[in-house]
C-alpha cells in the first residue's frame, strides 16, 4: 500500500502542473473572477508561460489577437 504523504505529494505535483498555461505569440490572457472580466489583472495577460489558480474564482481563457488584423488587410483588399 502507498504511504499517504506520497499520495499527498503526488496530489499537490498535480495540481500545480495543472495550473501552469502557455499562450502563443498571437495570444493574450483574458481573465474572468466569477464570469465577468477584471479590468485591470496584473498578470496573466502577456504571451509565454503564465501560472495561475487552476480551480478557484478565477479563469484565465486566451484570446486570439489575429482576428482584427484579417478584419482590417480584408477591408483593405476590397478598396
Amino acid at each position: 500500500m502507498i504511504p499517504i504523504p506520497i499520495i499527498a505529494i503526488i496530489i499537490v505535483v498535480l495540481y500545480i502542473l495543472s495550473s501552469i498555461k502557455i499562450l502563443r505569440e498571437y495570444e493574450r490572457g483574458v481573465i474572468f473572477r466569477l464570469g465577468r472580466l477584471l479590468p485591470n489583472p496584473k498578470a496573466g495577460n502577456h504571451p509565454g508561460v503564465c501560472a495561475g489558480r487552476p480551480h478557484g474564482a478565477d479563469f484565465a481563457a486566451p484570446g486570439s489577437t489575429r482576428g482584427t488584423t484579417a478584419v482590417l488587410i480584408g477591408a483593405v483588399a476590397k478598396l
